[in-house]
């Protein structure tokens, strides 16, 4: 599937590409950054997931975050197709030295809009850990409002939502 570029004040959203790899991996392999995602990823696990992404698996919309400035690395982000009945999942993951920037939420906001203006999705859904404020804060400075609690084998988590019909992206 075919993505287009997406570029916010500071940030250029990008398809994947091959010399990414490395910082990619890098990212995954952090465990301060991998915490709430499952924990750090074996190489090979990381490489298998870097070449879905390059693929542009029609299950993900996925971007490679860069600086806008630099080029550099900045982590990635994208939605999470999970079928046509079920919303999909807005993912981010940002390197630890971009953390406490706004970045997150430059980004959150940047994919809610090409969600619902660009591909036309009615309902975006997040999951967080029940331990993540963090992420609970910048889902909520995108406008994304709290829907309910769920759990899976990993454990409690909650579950955000963002309305076509009901959300503006916060200034």
């Amino acid at each position: 599937m075919w993505v287009p570029d997406v570029v916010t004040e500071r940030l250029v959203l990008r398809r994947y590409v091959a010399d990414d790899r490395p910082a990619f991996q890098a990212l995954m392999a952090d465990e301060e950054v991998t915490r709430h995602l499952g924990g750090v990823m074996t190489t090979i696990a990381a490489a298998q997931l870097f070449d879905r992404f390059l693929g542009q698996d029609r299950s993900l919309i996925v971007w490679a975050v860069t600086d806008s400035g630099t080029g550099e690395f900045v982590g990635h982000a994208g939605l999470k197709v999970r079928g046509l009945q079920d919303p999909p999942e807005l993912i981010y993951q940002l390197a630890r030295e971009f953390w406490g920037q706004g970045l997150a939420t430059e980004i959150g906001k940047a994919v809610l809009a090409f969600a619902f203006s660009e591909v036309g999705f009615q309902r975006v859904e997040a999951t967080v850990d029940t331990d993540h404020p963090a992420s609970h804060r910048v889902l909520g400075k995108i406008g994304m409002t709290f829907d309910r609690v769920d759990h899976d084998d990993s454990g409690e988590f909650l579950i955000y939502i963002a309305d076509r019909g009901e959300w503006r992206a916060p200034a």
